[in-house]
């Protein structure tokens, strides 16, 4: 199975150029959360499903620029991809299953975008004691996932969904927050797509209750609110986060500069 899961994601990384020079909501969405989650003095930082490297690149260069990152992906295409568009002297691209391979260290940031509902549920119990001995004494695991409500329409629709897409629940990650002795401190339904289609989550070993991530950002534990006046949000975030035409056009010919295509 981890042949095929492999195979599958290395055609899967063609994706990851089209969303790297047009702009992909989900993902500056992903990296908006990194810049409140992590703490500009971070040391280190794991990012589980480094994808096209775009938000280890971030990371390093906006939110930690002192942190050592080391990024993984199961795809070898996908790394190869990361090296060449978004190579950093602190950042190491390596192709890496969490799971069964050997990765050195402690992290005080291990970040997962869209990785969780992409393991079996068979192998969680195993990743959340990988994740035990990982993560660094008071470090903090960011999640980011589609919301269970939205992943149930999605079956709906054929060929939606990858070869392996199982729902993130709260009590997967109470689950995982006890797994590794900390707290699930921050969760906040997040509107991408359609209303509260996905959701940002924090687990911490010593969480800052008087600290955290800023208040106007931030949705507390106890409450969730839906979104309302969906349209006009909607809008909003795509004028912000969508890349421009130029940015685009220099994302675009960066492609064929170091990828040739």
């Amino acid at each position: 199975m981890a042949t095929e899961v492999e195979n599958f994601y290395d055609a899967f990384s063609q994706r990851y150029i089209r969303d790297y020079v047009q702009g992909n909501l989900r993902v500056q969405r992903q990296i908006a959360f990194y810049a409140d989650a992590v703490p500009v003095d971070t040391q280190s930082i794991l990012v589980i499903g480094c994808g096209c490297g775009e938000s280890a690149l971030h990371l390093v260069t906006k939110v930690s620029p002192v942190a050592k990152v080391l990024a993984i992906d199961i795809s070898s295409e996908s790394v190869q991809m990361a090296s060449k568009l978004c190579p950093h002297p602190q950042i190491q691209y390596q192709q890496a299953d969490v799971i069964k391979d050997d990765i050195p260290g402690q992290w005080d940031v291990i970040a997962m975008p869209d990785v969780l509902e992409h393991i079996p549920l068979d192998a969680r119990a195993s990743l959340y004691t990988r994740f035990n001995e990982l993560l660094s004494p008071t470090g903090r695991l960011l999640i980011t996932c589609p919301a269970p409500s939205s992943r149930r329409t999605r079956r709906r629709a054929e060929g939606e969904l990858q070869i392996i897409d199982e729902d993130v629940t709260v009590e997967n990650l109470l689950a995982l927050a006890t797994a590794v002795a900390g707290r699930l401190s921050f969760l906040r339904l997040v509107s991408i797509w359609h209303p509260n289609d996905y959701f940002h989550a924090m687990i911490e070993r010593e969480p800052d209750v008087e600290g955290g991530l800023s208040l106007k950002t931030a949705t507390p534990l106890k409450g969730c609110p839906r979104q309302t006046s969906f349209g006009r949000f909607f809008k909003r975030v795509s004028k912000k986060l969508r890349l421009n035409r130029l940015a685009q056009r220099r994302r675009a010919k960066h492609v064929r500069r170091t990828l040739g295509q």
